[in-house]
């Protein structure tokens, strides 16, 4: 410690300013911290090879192996174990965790991963730069996006797509539950475009003092299609959730994927399916089809809001008054649209406050704000991508708001023959068009516990404890 303190003295001394003496010492003891690590990996690894000796393992060989951490890059060796008839193998890297090919902590994947949903990867390259004792090019943090999105997707798909059938007793039964759908266009490569199709998950409003979010949200997407983000949301649904004395509010903008039938298909039985139109897309739908007559706008909404239909046919006539005979042919075709749509979803514009036990329901319409993390990450400034980075970015944003991207980069993942998969996907599917009294398939929950005897860290604590 003594010898520290004093080199640490010398370094303040001979700087020339305080940026110098400041830049010098984070090398410092960036170069400390990693030979600290390196001696303790090393001891680490020589205790690892006690019980594994004892169990007939021989050293292979010693290698090298170089990672960067948080507070620096740690070159150390450690050995590779063999025994006839058995794969050989790290028991150092296995133990903690460091996957075969990754050059960087998965802390520092993490957060390099966060950062990327709020910057371009450059500008995340720098700030790594400038922000720690080693530098990043914007090609390793496209790498290292790829690399977490396709953890987080793996981990959605075996947690909340596919692989996962609940047991009945372990189903949540909440009175209220917020479905949405909505899709978002981005610019793909060359003239292509790609489309994320979103659907999230909600059990309603949480305040805490004047912010509100939402209950326990769920979100799922896809960029295949929109049937393909619904049939998602609708294995998360049967899988999670008793819907037999729950009512399900639904919100969507009624356009081709998002209609009231396929949210109804996602749904299944519950015990009242309320779709609702979402009055964003309703709003913008009458904006472009007065266009002509803006002034008419806001009594419109009214008459909407009001839910009286004779109310919004004098509103209608009034705009009708008001059509001018220089562009009356393309001025009645609007209100003639406009009028087919209130008519053809007026079963869908039913206020909530219209419903006495939906009174002061919260959270329908947010789909359309949590678009923001999407389109301000993923639009505009000339912005385009490949089907598999749009991929991993959305999967990147979905885990950081979910919160769980710290699972899909610690918990293992648990391989699922195909055939039990098909059968599993398919077994909630067919619950989901009809009701049936019969006992569900019971089948284990694929989330593995952190720090149990399957997980790196567990693992170790085993070994050691025994």
């Amino acid at each position: 410690m003594e010898k520290i303190i004093a080199e640490i003295h010398h370094i303040i001394k001979d700087s020339n300013h305080v940026l110098d003496a400041e830049t010098t010492l984070q090398a410092y003891f960036s170069d400390l911290v990693s030979q600290l690590m390196k001696e303790a990996l090393e001891a680490l690894d020589s205790e690892l090879y006690v019980p594994f000796k004892a169990e007939g393992w021989r050293i292979a060989n010693r290698d090298s192996r170089t990672i960067t951490f948080t507070f620096g890059t740690v070159e150390f060796m450690r050995r590779r174990l063999k025994k006839k008839g058995e794969k050989s193998f790290f028991p150092l890297d296995n133990i903690c965790g460091f996957n075969k090919s990754e050059r960087y902590s998965t802390l520092l994947q993490k957060q390099v991963a966060e950062l990327v949903t709020g910057s371009v990867y450059r500008g995340v390259a720098e700030a790594v730069t400038k922000l720690t004792s080693f530098s990043m090019s914007h090609g390793t943090v496209g790498n290292i996006v790829k690399s977490v999105g396709e953890k987080q997707a793996q981990w959605e798909k075996q947690n909340l797509e596919e692989y996962e059938v609940a047991l009945p007793e372990e189903q949540k039964e909440v009175p209220f539950l917020l479905v949405e759908g909505d899709g978002i266009v981005i610019k793909g490569k060359g003239k292509r475009k790609e489309e994320i199709h979103r659907v999230q998950i909600a059990e309603g409003v949480t305040t805490s003092g004047k912010r509100k979010k939402l209950k326990n949200p769920i979100f799922v997407s896809s960029l295949k299609s929109a049937k393909d983000a619904w049939e998602k949301a609708a294995v998360y649904l049967g899988s999670h959730y008793d819907l037999k004395n729950t009512v399900v509010i639904s919100n969507t903008d009624g356009g081709s994927g998002y209609r009231a039938e396929d949210c109804a298909l996602a749904i299944g039985v519950c015990k009242e399916h309320i779709h609702q139109l979402d009055r964003y897309h309703v709003h913008r739908k009458i904006k472009s089809r007065l266009s002509w007559c803006p002034e008419m706008e806001l009594p419109l909404k009214k008459a909407l809001w009001s839910y009286d239909w004779d109310s919004i046919a004098i509103v209608l006539d009034t705009i009708e008054s008001k059509i001018s005979l220089e562009q009356e042919k393309e001025q009645k075709e609007e209100l003639r649209l406009l009028t087919a749509y209130l008519e053809r979803n007026w079963t869908y514009l039913r206020p909530l406050r219209e419903i006495e036990y939906c009174k002061g329901i919260q959270g329908i319409g947010s789909c359309e704000s949590n678009h923001r993390p999407y389109s301000y990450r993923m639009k505009g400034n000339g912005k385009y991508w490949s089907h598999d980075g749009a991929r991993a970015m959305v999967s990147i944003i979905e885990g950081k708001k979910m919160g769980t991207l710290e699972k899909a980069l610690t918990e293992p993942i648990r391989i699922v023959p195909e055939s039990l998969a098909t059968k599993l996907k398919f077994a909630v599917r067919n619950a989901l068009k009809k009701h049936s009294g019969r006992e569900r398939t019971p089948a284990r929950q694929a989330g593995i516990p952190a720090m149990n005897a399957t997980c790196s860290m567990g693992m170790m604590k085993k070994i050691f404890a025994s």
